[in-house]
């Protein structure tokens, strides 16, 4: 073996021989390990051949023509660096990276196993892939800028909001993707995130005539502990704004209904009670001065009577109206039954009151909580559906104690329950989400409105006392 074979044989690096219609003249023993071919196998054979099939990287056929070898000897030039699979009965597929020049009376290729690098690079590619639908389903606008504030990524959400195409921005400036106005109010914010700080400001914007509230943060980008980017991730807040801003009314309105039931008791007791026991007194003082006869103080003692009298019957009537003595006592089957007759006769509505299913006995808290949703209920309904006949439905469904008030009027607006002002039903669902229930309010067909609120079947309920009090007769 001349020092040229042994060198040849030798050579770590693959390397095959092509002849001047491109079939293999000779191939060292590497470029046979690698392929997983005898020589006489290869020798001979075309460049493509059926024992080695050939790939692009994205897997469809290579064809002659193609092969880096072909090209090299139609052309005289060499083809450097390209990647192709090679698919053998013995070895599989494998990845090689493949050069190829040319030489008098042919070409000669040489080439490396590229296999684990192109197993991580598609499984790099898998993952990017991956984290790309993961970041386009997040609900909030995530972007990264290198320092000069040029693109390198924004999810779905962040271009939708831009009005881009996402892979349309990477390397564009941040001022032709979010705008010259958006550019200008961050400014300060890149600064700071470019210099090592995370900060965050809240924005408005008027898409479509709607105002939107936004959280944006700006946080720096870190390689090698050097800072080399930002990264800003926008949310939209519109809803929790909104809700916080509902709360914030809310409490107003509650502070706002204290004060006029503290001035309505403050009238009651000044123009009515005391008034009442002032004349009261005037009466007593006749007596005391002892000139009054037989009769006279026979009338004394009636305007007395009639005086205390309508002053007890008038603290009894503010005083359930400010909260009902039978909330207190009886469950909540019999408080609504009380209680619908009287605002039947005082409203001339027609209400009905059914339990489908038995309730159980309930607490306090939970028994008043149903009281005021019926209590409110009704009065939206007398203030405002201009119906004719009211239902009450008290049902026990699977998981839920649940509470309907039906109505034949006009029917709700679509959104009535979130406009400003809207307190009471606000109040009612805020009270109901609480305690892990809610409240739902929809249209009727053909006409009317239907409000439901529940609870979690457990949450109230004194299950222990349940039997044992339907057992017992009532007086």
């Amino acid at each position: 073996m001349s020092d040229l074979d042994a060198a040849f044989a030798a050579m770590a690096e693959s390397l095959i021989l092509h002849g001047p219609d491109g079939r293999i003249v000779e191939a060292n023993p590497a470029a046979l390990g690698l392929l997983g071919l005898r020589r006489e196998e290869l020798v001979g054979a075309a460049s493509i051949d059926p024992q080695a099939r050939a790939v692009h990287p994205g897997g469809a056929p290579l064809a002659l023509d193609e092969h880096p070898a072909m090209i090299c000897l139609r052309t005289g030039e060499a083809v450097n660096g390209r990647i192709m699979g090679i698919e053998t009965p013995h070895a599989g597929l494998r990845w090689i990276r493949i050069n190829s020049r040319p030489m008098p009376g042919g070409a000669v290729s040489t080439f490396a196993d590229v296999s684990d690098h192109e197993r991580l690079i598609g499984e790099l590619r898998a993952s990017r892939d991956e984290l790309q639908a993961i970041l386009d389903s997040v609900p909030a606008r995530i972007s990264a800028w290198n320092a000069d504030s040029t693109n390198r990524f924004v999810n779905r959400t962040a271009a939708l909001h831009f009005g881009v195409i996402a892979a349309d921005t990477g390397g564009r400036h941040a001022r032709d993707i979010v705008g010259p106005a958006r550019e200008e109010s961050a400014r300060l914010y890149v600064h700071a995130a470019l210099a090592g700080r995370r900060s965050v400001r809240d924005s408005v914007e008027w898409p479509a005539g709607t105002m939107r509230y936004s959280q944006v943060s700006y946080m720096p980008t870190y390689r090698d502990g050097v800072v080399v980017g930002y990264h800003v991730l926008g949310a939209d807040i519109t809803v929790l704004r909104n809700s916080y801003e509902r709360i914030r009314d809310l409490a107003q309105r509650l502070e706002t209904i204290r004060e006029d039931e503290r001035r309505s008791v403050a009238r009651m007791l000044h123009e009515v009670i005391a008034q009442d026991l002032a004349a009261a007194k005037m009466s007593l003082d006749r007596l005391r001065a002892g000139t009054a006869g037989a009769q006279e103080i026979a009338a004394v003692y009636t305007n007395l009577n009639q005086a205390l009298s309508e002053c007890i019957e008038r603290l009894r009537r503010d005083a359930n109206d400010l909260r009902p003595a039978a909330v207190d006592h009886l469950d909540l089957r019999d408080v609504l039954n009380v209680y619908v007759s009287q605002f039947a006769l005082q409203s001339g509505l027609r209400v009905a009151f059914t339990e489908r299913q038995r309730f159980p006995l309930l607490d306090l808290t939970t028994r008043l909580l149903f009281f005021r949703a019926a209590e409110e209920g009704l009065a939206n309904v007398q203030h405002h559906a201009h119906a004719t006949r009211v239902d009450i439905v008290l049902r026990v469904q699977a998981q839920r104690l649940r509470m309907d008030i039906c109505d034949d009027g006009v029917g709700i607006p679509d959104g009535a329950v979130d406009k400003p002002g809207c307190f009471g039903l606000l109040g009612m669902r805020e009270r109901f989400n609480a305690r892990g229930g809610g409240m739902s309010v929809w249209p009727r067909l053909p006409t009317g409105t239907q409000l439901a609120v529940s609870l979690p079947k457990g949450r109230g309920a004194l299950e222990k006392n349940l039997n044992r009090s339907r057992a017992t007769p009532r007086n």
